[in-house]
This record gives C-alpha cells, structure tokens and sequence, in this order.
C-alpha cells in the first residue's frame, strides 16, 4: 500500500514539473511576442530567451516521463 501510494505521489510530482514547465514557457513566450508587437523588442527578447530553458525543461521531463516514472 505505501509503494503505492508513493508511485502515485511520485507521479503527480512529475506530472506537474512537465504542466508547470510548459505553463511558464507558453506564458513568457505570450508575453515576448505581445511586447515585440507592441515595439518593445527588448523587453520581448527577454522573454523569449527566458521561455527557452522552460522548453527544454518541458520537452526533456516530458519525453523521459516513462523513465521517471515506474508503475
């Protein structure tokens, strides 16, 4: 019962790195594209730089989520 209840914690803790990655990287690559529509390059560059290391993140986590995640 307790391996159980570990396996699943565990994969709720995964599970929500991937949503909470991906999450951020979507809304700081939403918030560079509007300020660079709106003229305000650098400040859009900052966030689209800021997006990518959540990307990777997300892809990484997402693409060896069976690896960190037994059932």
């Amino acid at each position: 019962m307790t391996d159980r209840i570990l396996a699943r914690c565990w994969w709720l803790i995964t599970m929500t790195l991937i949503a909470g990655a991906g999450l951020t990287c979507l809304v700081s690559a939403y918030r560079g594209m509007f300020a660079a529509f709106a003229g305000s390059y650098a400040q859009g560059g900052i966030h689209l730089a800021i997006c990518l290391p959540f990307a990777l993140a997300a892809f990484l986590l997402a693409r060896h989520r069976v690896d960190l995640v037994c059932d």
